[in-house]
């Protein structure tokens, strides 16, 4: 019988149809056979680790600094003697934050949790001497962005990280969590303490997840009452710290470095940052008695640094330099105002000297020990998914 137009049709396309589904099946075994080979490892040879959080004594004599890898390491700093290296537990999150005890015994890591559902103690407890995990303090949400305390406090307090709108406090002895409130209607981004340990200064954000609460606050530290509200900063600050006799409060935003009265609230001053095109505030920190600011930006090649340290006062610009190094993302200084602290990328805190930018000393923290315990802790938690499934 004669093929009819119609029936020729509709055998091409019944052959085109059959190619098509033999095709896509082809294509589909190849996918699940690439997929059910194991995942290459990643290198591990090359340090890529961030220095994600650093922390200096009261006394000014250690310093602490931990990484994305889990390394923890305290160094004495008039020396650069290494006083002991420990690994954060592979269970929590990372460490976000370290603090040294004020006899020098202790180093406090908080666990740096960045989602919902994260399991870990907020603080982990580690002796100065052995080295070994002495403890842990925990708390719900548990995680620690951000230690502040004073010698003459008995509390220690803390903020945490992501859309974390409260302040916690911890006796200072066994780190056992005391009180608890809301300090914004958005993420707290910056804390700080007085050097009596009375009063506790933060400020909220801006952030589409954590709303918009810009507002600086102080606060009763024994109570937690709110004692005032000021507003400044468009997006908040992110460095704060009292003066020596407790009665101003510099805070440092993207937008400028303020000055304010801190019985009254009063504004007694706002300098803008000075940019080059292009440039924008990245990072900053405010020294411990406020008497000046160091603000960081970065380059367009994302490596280079500039520092400029600023006068809290008249933001007069006391000494500036650059980094080609090292993309510094944490910083930290001596109580005495006289040390800057930077950690990035490279595994490397460097310490400057304020009025000139020179370097005084680096630190180099060894994490290949917790590079390879976070490797043999991977595998096998991927060998117990396997073996479970």
């Amino acid at each position: 019988m004669t093929a009819t137009p119609f029936s020729l049709f509709r055998r091409r396309l019944v052959v085109a149809l059959g190619c098509f589904v033999v095709a896509t099946a082809a294509m589909q075994n190849a996918l699940l056979a690439q997929d059910a080979k194991p995942a290459e490892a990643p290198a591990f040879e090359k340090p890529t680790e961030w220095i994600n959080a650093l922390g200096v004594s009261a006394d000014g004599k250690l310093l602490a600094a931990a990484s994305t890898s889990h390394a923890v390491a305290v160094w004495e700093v008039a020396t650069g003697k290494l006083v002991q290296s420990v690994i954060f537990p592979m269970t929590q999150n990372g460490p976000g934050a370290v603090m040294v005890s004020e006899d020098a015994t202790t180093v406090f890591v908080g666990n740096g949790a960045r989602r919902r559902g994260s399991k870990g103690a907020a603080i982990v407890h580690f002796d100065l001497e052995s080295g070994s995990q002495s403890g842990q303090s925990t708390a719900d949400p548990n995680w620690v962005h951000v230690f502040a305390s004073s010698p003459k406090a008995d509390v220690v307090a803390t903020i945490g990280s992501g859309w974390d709108d409260s302040i916690r406090l911890w006796d200072k002895g066994a780190m056992r969590p005391v009180r608890i409130w809301p300090a914004h209607k958005s993420r707290v981004s910056a804390l700080a303490m007085s050097r009596d340990g009375r009063r506790l200064a933060t400020s909220g954000s801006t952030s589409r997840k954590t709303g918009r609460d810009p507002s600086l606050k102080i606060w009763d530290a024994a109570t937690g009452r709110e004692l005032l509200r000021m507003v400044g900063h468009k997006e908040g600050a992110t460095s704060l710290a009292f003066s020596a006799n407790g009665r101003r409060l510099i805070s440092v935003g993207d937008d400028a470095i303020k000055t304010w009265n801190v019985d009254t609230g009063a504004l007694l001053g706002s300098v803008t940052h000075v940019l080059a095109k292009d440039e924008g505030v990245y990072e900053a920190l405010v020294a411990p008695d406020a008497t000046w600011v160091t603000t960081v930006t970065h380059a367009a090649d994302g490596v280079t640094n500039g520092y400029s340290i600023r006068s809290a006062a008249d933001g007069r610009t006391l000494a500036k330099w650059t980094s080609p190094s090292q993309t510094g993302r944490e910083f930290a200084a001596s109580p005495d105002g006289k040390l800057l602290f930077t950690g990035g990328n490279d595994g490397v805190v460097i310490a400057y000297d304020v009025k000139t930018g020179k370097v005084v000393r680096t630190f180099t923290l060894d994490d290949k020990p917790a590079i390879a315990a976070k490797k043999a802790f991977d595998e096998a938690a991927a060998k117990a998914s396997e073996t479970a499934q």
